[in-house]
C-alpha cells in the first residue's frame, strides 16, 4: 500500500481510472446514433457530399467521450510523460479487447 501514500502515483491511479472509464463507455455507447442538429434544438440539415444527397449531422454516441479522453492523455503525458500514456492506451486496447470477447463469448451461450 506505499502507492497509496505517494501522491503522484495516487493521481495517475485516479486520472488512469478515469481515462479507462471513458474509454470503455465510449466504446460500447457508440453504437447508438443520435441527430446533432434536432439534440440542439434545430431541424434537420439536409446537405449532399460526394454526391450523396440528403445527409445530415448524424453522430454516434461516442464523440461525447472522447474529448475527454483525449484531454485526459494530453495532462498524463504533461505529468507523467509518454511512458505513462503509452502504458494506460496499451491497457485500455487489451481491456477492450478482452471484453468485447466476453461479451461476444456471453452472447453465443444458448439458454
Amino acid at each position: 500500500m506505499i502507492y497509496l501514500n505517494d501522491k503522484a502515483a495516487r493521481l495517475f491511479i485516479i486520472m488512469g481510472g478515469f481515462f479507462l472509464a471513458n474509454v470503455f463507455i465510449a466504446e460500447f455507447i457508440g453504437v447508438k446514433i443520435f441527430s446533432l442538429e434536432e439534440t440542439i434544438g434545430l431541424s434537420r440539415s439536409s446537405f449532399s457530399l460526394f454526391g450523396k444527397e440528403g445527409l445530415s449531422f448524424d453522430l454516434t454516441a461516442g464523440v461525447l467521450l472522447w474529448p475527454f479522453v483525449f484531454v485526459l492523455t494530453d495532462i498524463i503525458n504533461e505529468y507523467y510523460g509518454e511512458k505513462g500514456v503509452r502504458m494506460l492506451s496499451f491497457l485500455a486496447m487489451a481491456l477492450i479487447v478482452y471484453a468485447f470477447g466476453m461479451f461476444y463469448t456471453g452472447m453465443q451461450l444458448q439458454p
